[in-house]
């Protein structure tokens, strides 16, 4: 079920993007769908948002990420 979760979320993206939708909106999007089909409750969301920001390990993905986009 998982995979037929990631598929969904992935086409949600792929759709957004030939929208013309700008990668951020499409980003959240999938990041939407992904908190609906998984059924994540909202502090969770918000408790791991956070921990991105605070823990340098994790922090250091996103930053690379975002170098890498802009590459």
């Amino acid at each position: 079920m998982t995979l037929i979760y990631l598929g969904i979320v992935f086409l949600i993206i792929i759709l957004l993007l030939a929208l013309q939708r700008p990668l951020y909106q499409a980003i959240l999007g999938g990041l939407l769908a992904t908190v609906f089909l998984c059924h994540i409750p909202v502090p969770t969301i918000f408790m791991q948002t956070a921990h991105v920001f605070t823990d340098w390990s994790l922090f250091s993905i996103l930053v690379s990420l975002y170098l890498i986009t802009f590459l």
